[in-house]
């Protein structure tokens, strides 16, 4: 049995209420994404100098990508 304070209306209203919030869908910010490519690439120089080639490897990889992703979609950036 539910305590008061969760009885079966208050459950769905509650999920009702989520669900309209879930169907707006945000797009995404595909400056930002460029931009965090850049980073990765950055981090990538200390990381193959300093710690580890493996590591720094990655990390162009998942820079060069964010790099493609975000060029790609240049018209869809945000202008702030």
């Amino acid at each position: 049995m539910l305590p008061k304070y969760l009885n079966r209306s208050s459950i769905l209203s509650d999920n009702m209420v989520r669900g309209e919030k879930m169907k707006k869908k945000k797009q995404a910010d595909y400056r930002a994404l460029f931009l965090m490519g850049v980073i990765f690439v950055g981090v990538r120089v200390v990381f193959m100098a300093s710690v580890n080639i493996g590591l720094g490897t990655a990390f162009i990889a998942i820079g060069g990508l964010y790099m493609l992703i975000g060029g790609k979609n240049k018209d869809k950036w945000r202008r702030k």
